[in-house]
């Protein structure tokens, strides 16, 4: 297997190592060096969570040492994931019959109103594809 500059050992160490600067940013009391140990026990897992993990262990303000990030707990929940949200259609004005462009005053939106389309109501619109 060929591997890429992502998975090498090399590459996760500097990933970890980067981590390590951000979480001692966070948690400067537990020191660069003890956090980047805790990181290296994680190498079998996505790098996003173990990232995500080490974010949210630095709220435990009852432990004094990163020791524990590996360790099951609290830290490793689930980050939510982005859904999309199904909002309210949007409110369409007259569409043309043919290329269903929309009207916008007296302009078609890929061409003119003089292109002889004729422009009917959403509604219409339906009503006139049923038949």
């Amino acid at each position: 297997m060929n591997e890429t500059p992502e998975n090498t050992t090399e590459s996760r160490e500097q990933q970890n190592r980067a981590l390590a600067f951000i979480v001692a940013s966070i948690r400067p009391d537990w020191g660069q060096p003890g956090i980047l140990a805790a990181l290296r026990k994680l190498e079998h897992k996505p790098l996003a969570d173990v990232a995500m993990a080490a974010i949210h262990a630095t709220e435990r303000t009852d432990q004094r040492t990163p020791a524990f990030i590996p360790s099951p707990g609290e830290h490793w929940r689930e980050s939510p994931k982005a859904t999309p949200t199904a909002g309210p259609a949007p409110v369409r004005g007259p569409q043309c019959v043919y290329c269903h462009g929309e009207e916008h005053g007296n302009r078609h939106q890929t061409m003119s109103r003089r292109d002889g389309h004729p422009f009917l109501t959403r509604d219409a619109w339906k009503a006139q594809a049923k038949r």
